[in-house]
């Protein structure tokens, strides 16, 4: 059919496929293009308006129950994670022996912020495991700016330091840029620095250290056998910590086209957004609890919880016509720190959906998953395991809870918060994209663990480097 159709050439085509479809009865029931293609650039209503029914103007699906998927695939970075850590651990191992020591990371802290303590803590856990010397420079939080930038330089110039960590984000009298340029470009490990940076950016200066998130993002999607080339990607936030390195990065990975959604687009839910830590404040509205200031962010977030005047995500976006894009993607990232945005009808049919957002909210049950639901009298322990019936079951060695305790990523939150009075959620509600998505990583255990992971990795690849520069 395909090659009749080419012989045939200019407008007549479109015409022609109209016809055979109509003749041979494929069309109702088999084929909506309207849930497929958008057709606010090509208007193609007078040649298919009466067979497809589709709308000229803008692509809406017409239900969602047409887009049942029960074979979507849950995408467990924790299982990833594991063996990605399992192949580091083995490298690990002969580094140590090719160096005579272990590969080192240090973790420098400002201040006792209760979440950056827990992922400080989750690094060094990973790094016992896999067999790398970690160790903490503890900062006060009222640091000066000379001295945090003199204590950088002091870890970096140590011998048996092969990767330094500034954890993010810094009290706010500080200057971010200014301490991450004082980090030596061969041991950041975050890919932060601006040499680093500017190497991924240019082609063929790619440098061996990128920011851990995005290379977490692609480890996973390579290691379950997803394939970048020629793909349409879409990148929903343009942060310099995932959004804009990732684009670069799946760009180099073959990507047919990559777009990127900028902060304009879902400005109206974050006013002051133009700051890295005003965005990570608004995102961990999990610390009301816990003493010491709130950036106005946070408290304007709360403010508007609590008087239960939450944003209407139709309110601000469809004019920036942010939801017209994603339907485009065949791979749709979304890493932007607001709780469930991305819906089924924001997702094209089959596409792989990679949700980087970690957002504490209050327990709600349209924010939970139905087969993670529990009575209010049950505690988390009482969770039961998710059915057979569960899409991927298969694939989880236990279920994704609400800040289970024994959660390796968020365990150590149960001090500061009351249990039952919080839950994780994504950037994307995965109740409801699984209808329409091929692949979806949850939250927690998706891309969280991979990040973990890739710090770990760039720090083998900074010990490498400089074991060779010095052999």
């Amino acid at each position: 059919m395909v090659r009749s159709l080419l012989k045939i050439g200019g407008q007549n085509w479109l015409r022609s496929l109209s016809t055979y479809l109509q003749n041979h009865s494929i069309v109702e029931g088999i084929l909506n293009v309207s849930n497929y293609i958008s057709y606010n650039k090509l208007h193609f209503s007078s040649t298919f308006g009466g067979i497809f029914q589709c709308k000229a103007q803008q692509w809406r699906p017409q239900s969602n129950a047409s887009f049942n998927n029960d074979n979507c695939t849950v995408l467990d970075g924790r299982r990833v994670a594991s063996e990605w850590i399992s192949e580091l651990s083995v490298q690990a191992s002969q580094l140590t022996r090719l160096m005579g020591r272990q590969p080192g990371l240090a973790v420098i802290l400002a201040g006792r912020r209760p979440d950056s303590m827990l992922y400080v803590a989750r690094k060094q856990e990973a790094c016992q495991k896999v067999g790398i010397f970690s160790e903490l420079i503890s900062l006060s939080e009222d640091i000066l700016q000379t001295d945090f930038e003199a204590e950088v330089k002091r870890v970096c110039n140590q011998e048996h330091v092969d990767g330094v960590l500034i954890q993010l984000p810094l009290p706010r009298h500080l200057d971010e840029n200014a301490l991450l340029e004082s980090l030596d470009p061969g041991k950041d490990v975050d890919g932060f620095h601006p040499l680093n940076m500017g190497r991924l950016l240019m082609r063929g200066r790619s440098s061996c250290l990128v920011p851990c998130t995005p290379l977490g993002c692609l480890e996973l999607l390579k290691r379950c056998g997803i394939s970048v080339r020629g793909r349409n990607c879409v990148v929903v936030g343009d942060s310099n910590v995932v959004g804009t390195p990732l684009a670069v990065m799946l760009r180099d990975h073959g990507a047919a086209a990559v777009t990127v959604c900028h902060r304009i687009s879902y400005t109206e839910w974050f006013e002051d957004q133009f700051k890295v830590e005003a965005m990570r404040s608004s995102a961990a509205a999990c610390l009301p609890l816990l003493p010491g200031p709130h950036s106005p962010g946070h408290d304007r977030l709360m403010q508007r919880l609590e008087g239960g005047d939450q944003p209407s995500p139709d309110a601000g976006l469809q004019a920036n016509r942010l939801p017209e894009i994603t339907r485009t993607a065949d791979i749709l990232v979304v890493a932007i720190g607001h709780p469930e945005l991305i819906k089924a009808d924001w997702v094209k049919p089959g596409a792989i959906v990679v949700d980087v957002g970690i957002n504490v909210v209050p327990p709600s049950t349209s924010l939970t998953p139905s087969y993670l639901e529990r009575p209010a009298s049950s505690t988390l322990s009482e969770v039961e395991q998710p059915g057979p019936s569960t899409p991927n079951a298969a694939l989880r060695s236990r279920p994704f809870l609400p800040f289970d305790n024994t959660d390796e990523e968020f365990k150590d939150l149960s001090v500061v918060m009351k249990p039952g009075s919080y839950q994780v959620v994504g950037d994307v509600d995965f109740e409801d994209v699984r209808k329409v998505a091929s692949a979806l990583t949850p939250v927690p255990g998706g891309v969280g663990p991979m990040t973990i992971a890739a710090v770990l990795h760039n720090t083998m690849e900074a010990a490498k480097q400089a074991f060779n520069r010095r052999s």
